[in-house]
């Protein structure tokens, strides 16, 4: 059931407590200037602080798009670092496999020419460094009789006396 406007009255129990000397009607319930100022006032102070952080936002973000792309460029920088290492590893890699493999074959070729040499010389070679070898003994021993006549000449052999 609807009450209407003249039934409602305050509870009983609910007493306003003002102090004393004050009346109902001596309070004022619109503000003032000074109040009104104040309220002005905080209403501008939040909307610079709001405007403050917006622009400390927009700042940070800034510094973290520019901090962001000097990290990849550092990052490509790595990357790229990476793989010349890599390609100059494997470059070495197959230079040193070429090494290897043409000393090889060289000792190869070697053998492989001495061996075909012996063959074609039938033992012309293997005489040959036979008779280079007496020559050098015969031609030693010549040096070696000369000397010691030179020294006889003279009067002294080495280590003796003639």
């Amino acid at each position: 059931m609807r009450e209407t406007g003249r039934a409602r009255r305050r509870k009983a129990g609910t007493v306003l407590a003002l102090p004393a000397g004050l009346k109902f009607n001596d309070i004022l319930w619109k503000p003032d200037a000074t109040e009104l100022e104040l309220e002005r006032a905080l209403v501008r102070q939040r909307f610079y602080e709001a405007e403050c952080r917006r622009i400390e936002l927009l700042e940070q973000r800034e510094w973290l798009e520019a901090q962001t792309r000097r990290m990849a460029l550092a990052a490509l920088e790595l990357d790229e670092t990476a793989r010349k290492i890599k390609l100059q590893e494997a470059m070495d890699a197959q230079d040193k496999w070429w090494i290897e493999t043409r000393e090889r074959e060289k000792r190869q070729a070697e053998e492989l020419a001495a061996a075909y040499q012996r063959q074609i010389d039938g033992g012309v070679y293997e005489a040959m460094v036979e008779r280079a070898k007496k020559a050098k003994a015969d031609i030693n021993r010549d040096t070696v009789r000369i000397e010691r006549l030179a020294l006889l000449s003279r009067g002294a052999v080495r280590g003796r006396r003639a």
